[in-house]
């Protein structure tokens, strides 16, 4: 930095404890200096969708959305979303981002019977807002949800942007609507460094 910018090293000495004293910047001792980044912090108990979670946290959120389709259910996706046999899923896949850094990577089952309107829509906005302002399903009720820590492999690392080995949190969850009707099963990555979970 020296260098970089031609000032003293007293100079950086003094810029950097400032930041740190600010909580731009984290020391650990014995380790180094690194940026402290602002974390998502996520209730578990509540309902709240990444846009607003976001907005809340003050950053701002963007969504990319990476696949949609309709698929074959697994035995376990069909038990959580109740569907008859023979009965297809919409499988969602969207990066979110905070800030225009990918922190989440969301993977959301539907019933194509119920939801098959989101085929046709635009999911690079709120979904939750889609569904209470236009078709007035408002999720709600959090049901089962498990949560646990990973490591991002080759294929989490591309889609991520990060390296391999990563720490992410990995949650299970089953969210349904004001009648208690099955709205959707999501499996979803957070990335561990932007993300606080109270539980």
């Amino acid at each position: 930095m020296q260098k970089m910018f031609n000032v003293s090293r007293v100079t950086v000495r003094k810029a950097i404890n400032g930041l740190v004293d600010n909580g731009v910047l984290i020391r650990q001792q014995g380790i180094g200096t690194f940026v402290n980044y602002k974390k998502v912090n996520r209730k578990i108990e509540y309902v709240r969708g990444f846009t607003d979670s976001c907005i809340e946290n003050g950053l701002t959120p963007k969504t990319i959305l990476l696949d949609k389709e309709i698929i074959t259910p697994t035995p376990e996706i069909k038990r959580q979303l109740k569907l008859a046999d023979g009965e297809q899923a919409i499988w969602i896949r969207r990066k979110r981002l905070a800030n225009e850094k990918p922190i989440m990577l969301e993977n959301n089952y539907f019933s194509q019977k119920r939801f098959a309107f989101l085929l046709n829509e635009n999911l690079e906005d709120s979904l939750y807002h889609l569904l209470g302002k236009k078709y007035n399903i408002f999720p709600d009720n959090p049901g089962k949800t498990t949560l646990e820590l990973c490591v991002s492999d080759i294929k989490l690392a591309k889609i991520m942007e990060v390296n391999i080995g990563v720490p992410f949190f990995y949650m299970e969850t089953e969210i349904s609507d004001q009648n208690k009707i099955p709205i959707h099963v999501g499996h979803q990555y957070y990335l561990g460094e932007y993300y606080k979970f109270d539980i």
